[in-house]
């Protein structure tokens, strides 16, 4: 379900408190992909309480966040470039993905449904 814009604990969109995330259902195990290259950067305090672990920072100002993992892959650290599909670590069920272009908080919810492997 598309929970971007559901109340949530921290002001992340013109100061308003939303999710400006979504949570999406993964097997427990499965293992969390970057959706895209860039430099791992660790998620702040706020970002955390929001269920942010960390962020693929990727040129031109596009971060992608993701958390909480069960665990991280080897290798996974603040500063390490990880490549496209490369795995982050485990995702418990459920996983939250955060996008941000240019430091505003875009909705991935349409982009994961329209790029989800057929069910069945």
């Amino acid at each position: 379900a598309d929970t971007f814009a559901l109340p949530g604990s921290v002001p992340c969109a013109d100061g308003a408190r939303l999710q400006c995330a979504v949570t999406i259902a993964s097997a427990p195990g499965a293992t969390a992909v970057a959706a895209a290259g860039g430099v791992l950067h660790p998620a702040t305090v706020d970002e955390r309480e929001e269920g942010i672990a960390l962020w693929v920072v990727t040129p031109p100002g596009d971060r992608v966040g993701y958390g909480a993992l069960a665990d991280y892959a080897p290798g996974v650290a603040p500063g390490v470039h990880v490549a496209p599909g490369q795995g982050l670590g485990t995702a418990p069920s459920p996983l939250r993905i955060a996008w941000e272009h240019s430091g505003v908080r875009i909705n991935p919810f349409p982009l994961l449904a329209a790029t989800r492997a057929p069910i069945g």
